[in-house]
């Protein structure tokens, strides 16, 4: 190969096929006008090709043919683009009518070729016409291809072992007939893989339990086993969870698993999560400072605001949200509108089941300070409290629930593939994630744990937790109840100081 040199004749000859193009660029130092183009001394500057794809392998021949000119031209413009002129030389005696229309053609005719002419704008050529045995090199390049890939049907087989992470659905994962939910078997066979090297090194206190690991009272999954981590991580942020981020996840998984680098590797999960980054926001936004309510016990304050969710099928739309101060335990009350008799009507349903709160807080809507609710309180003895105009961090707990609704809901529609206007059938399942679900901001603990003393359940626990086929008989002795309840508030009263606690901290870091 040769540089260009801008005192030789530059030569281009072109040739199509069926599959391809190619486009052979020559120049000659001296040029003999009595010699033919194959006797001159040429010295190869670019030779290139190319395969016809998709629709370009359906053109017409004539299409083909010229597009390995108009390609010469467009991608060898810093070459071709000389003051002396190009010599361009091609087997298709059609092309020279192509760029070179000839005067008895009809016009309609000419002005069709003269459009192909125009991609040769600001080119100086001449073009020629020679056999195809002359124009043998490009002639050879254009129908060089590589062989088809030879392809063979593949028999399908069944084998014992679940379907990898990466070949499901990305979007929806647990609802991919192919997604195996993982079991503690799951767990045991992941150990064995690894191998007893692994045992070794580990750092924390373990012990072996029916066949497997448990470190810290809780079974080991090695960092090896990145399918079974996958399918766990799964099991614990879509779903019922409404992948409420990388706090509540690690609460979740630390509880029933010993995994190292929990933080880290829940991190990278949560980073590719399609569904996470379609309902969540870029980034949060802090609050500001300010005095700000806090209560030291059980349904001592609870917020209440109302939350537009559109319009719904049915009578539908807005929803009113009642939230526990100190354990955000939260209840969830459609309705068609925000008035003052529904505010009433949700007020008295709380009363009915958890007891009468001492204050009630929230903003200055007109359907909060209507008469008929002010005398509802009274009569209940229920303190009334209003955040100033402007100021929503004063009832900031609910404002974060409207967050927390609003993107568990897009979530868990998203997951479920249903249309925004079923929102109203979802909005237990949202209640039920919001109230059993541990944060860290409770120390650890769920709201309805802190709230009514019950265990908050998770699709996890079918995994560490083993079902008995066979009904168990418990026996209830009721002389014992009040014994049982007094530990129970004692218990309560102590969640509510671990509570009370990481709140403070809190505080002290921001």
């Amino acid at each position: 190969m040769t540089f260009p040199d801008d005192d030789c004749e530059v030569c281009v000859f072109v040739d199509a096929s069926q599959d391809g193009y190619a486009i052979v660029l020559t120049q000659v130092a001296e040029w003999n006008d009595d010699l033919s183009v194959e006797e001159q001394d040429h010295r190869l500057i670019i030779c290139k090709g190319g395969i016809f794809k998709d629709s370009q392998s359906r053109w017409p021949i004539i299409n083909k043919e010229a597009y390995s000119i108009v390609n010469a031209c467009q991608d060898l413009s810093f070459v071709l683009q000389r003051a002396k002129g190009l010599r361009l030389f091609c087997d298709h005696s059609n092309l020279i009518y192509v760029f070179v229309p000839a005067v008895e053609l009809k016009n309609h005719v000419r002005d069709r070729l003269q459009r192909w002419a125009m991609r040769l704008c600001g080119m100086r050529y001449t073009i020629e016409h020679i056999p195809g045995s002359t124009n043998l090199w490009a002639n050879i390049i254009s129908r060089w291809r590589t062989s088809a890939v030879v392809t063979a049907a593949a028999v399908r087989t069944r084998r014992d072992r679940s379907t990898h992470v990466s070949d499901i659905s990305q979007l929806r994962p647990l609802q991919d007939p192919e997604f195996v939910f993982p079991t503690l078997d799951d767990v045991r066979d992941a150990q064995e893989l690894a191998g007893r090297q692994a045992r070794e090194h580990m750092r924390e206190p373990s012990f072996e339990e029916e066949g497997v690991m448990m470190v810290n009272g809780k079974p080991w999954i090695p960092t090896a086993a990145k399918d079974l981590l996958a399918r766990v991580f799964v099991v614990a942020h879509c779903g019922s969870h409404g992948h409420r981020g990388q706090g509540v996840m690690c609460t979740v998984l630390e509880d029933r698993f010993y995994i190292s680098l929990l933080a880290k590797k829940v991190a990278t999960f949560i980073g590719n999560c399609l569904v996470c980054k379609h309902v969540k926001g870029p980034r949060q936004i802090t609050r500001r400072y300010g005095p700000t309510y806090t209560s030291t016990k059980r349904n001592e304050a609870v917020h209440y605001d109302f939350l537009y969710l559109g319009e719904g099928y049915g009578d539908t739309a807005y929803v009113l949200m009642m939230k526990d101060s100190l354990t955000h335990y939260c209840e969830l009350f459609p309705y068609q509108s925000p008035t003052a008799f529904v505010a009433v009507e949700s007020l008295l349903e709380w009363y009915k089941r958890f007891g009468c709160p001492e204050t009630l807080m929230s903003d200055q809507g007109t359907h909060f300070r209507k008469h008929m609710v002010g005398l509802l309180c009274s009569r209940l003895k229920i303190e009334q409290n209003f955040s100033p105009v402007y100021s929503p961090w004063l009832n900031g707990t609910v404002e974060r629930l409207n967050k927390d609704v609003l993107q568990v809901m897009r979530a868990l529609l998203i997951e479920h593939g249903l249309d925004f206007h079923k929102w109203s059938y979802l909005l237990p399942v949202v209640q039920a994630n919001l109230n059993h679900t541990p944060v860290r901001s409770l120390s650890g603990h769920s709201p309805i744990e802190l709230f009514t003393g019950l265990e908050a359940p998770s699709a996890l626990d079918c995994v560490v937790r083993k079902v008995s086929g066979r009904e168990e008989l418990l026996t209830v002795n009721m002389e014992a109840a009040t014994t049982f309840l007094e530990k129970l508030r004692s218990s309560l009263h102590g969640l509510y100081k671990e509570v009370l606690n990481e709140k403070n901290a809190n505080v002290c870091r921001t």
